[in-house]
């Protein structure tokens, strides 16, 4: 499925249909973000995982400092307020 969503936009966009391969780009990401999720509420230990289900805003990390960094030794740089 999700090499579909990956094959697809890339079809999309090459034929020029943005908004096509945005919306399957966005199904792409929801259906990676929906496994991700699976697995880290089934590898974090049971405490962790429970915070999986909470949504992070006012009573979550407020995160700054985000880039990509251009070097390919390094990641992105995140760092909580």
């Amino acid at each position: 499925m999700h090499i579909d969503h990956l094959l697809g936009q890339a079809d999309a966009y090459a034929e020029g249909n943005y908004l096509r391969a945005d919306q399957i780009y966005r199904q792409g990401y929801a259906h990676a973000f929906a496994l991700g999720t699976v697995l880290a509420s089934t590898l974090l230990p049971p405490a962790a995982a429970t915070a999986l289900n909470s949504p992070t805003g006012a009573s979550g990390p407020n995160w700054t400092g985000c880039s990509a960094s251009t070097s390919s030794s390094s990641s992105p740089r995140c760092a909580p307020e």
